[in-house]
């Protein structure tokens, strides 16, 4: 059951990345990024590692495709800037490329072996690993996670003011 839920999972996100790519309308693409990060954490939620799902969901999912999404409007996206071009030589270099770093990330896969357990040991809990984790994250690294997160806040008052004034309401 495991297995089946893995490949749909995996196939939903190959498909909601592909259409990052080959969506037209900018607000479209970043919200089949949103499916594709939702899809990751499922991964992730089938693989054991639950914090990493949950990270996954709230920061990647959650906070930073907000930011995104914030950006995206305030940019306009329907300048002539950043309308398309229609290049061949650009689109047949991406496709070339896209199709080698697939070949050796595929390659890559399937040559990983796991490392085996030592015998009589059994592997690590996930509950330990992420209590672990949360001990280094909200003990060791409290005050750069914080950081972090004031200096998104910043970022995002500083987009909007520069929204702002370029449409002229600035005072």
């Amino acid at each position: 059951m495991y297995l089946v839920l893995f490949y749909i999972c995996a196939a939903i996100a190959a498909v909601a990345a592909l259409n990052v790519i080959l969506q037209r309308r900018t607000m479209h693409a970043a919200l089949s990024l949103v499916v594709c990060l939702a899809a990751l954490a499922g991964i992730y939620f089938l693989l054991g590692a639950q914090f990493i799902g949950m990270i996954q969901l709230i920061i990647y999912a959650g906070a930073i495709m907000v930011l995104f999404l914030i950006v995206i409007m305030l940019l306009d996206p329907y300048h002539e800037v950043f309308l398309r071009t229609e290049n061949t030589l650009w689109t047949v270099m991406a496709v070339a490329l896209g199709g080698g770093l697939f070949t050796l990330l595929a390659v890559a896969i399937g040559r990983f072996r796991p490392p085996a357990a030592p015998p009589g040991q059994a592997g690590p809990a996930a509950e330990l690993n992420t209590e672990a984790l949360a001990t280094v994250l909200f003990q060791k690294y409290l005050l750069p996670f914080e950081a972090i997160s004031i200096l998104i806040l910043v970022a995002v008052i500083g987009a909007v003011v520069l929204a702002k004034k370029r449409a002229g309401g600035g005072s």
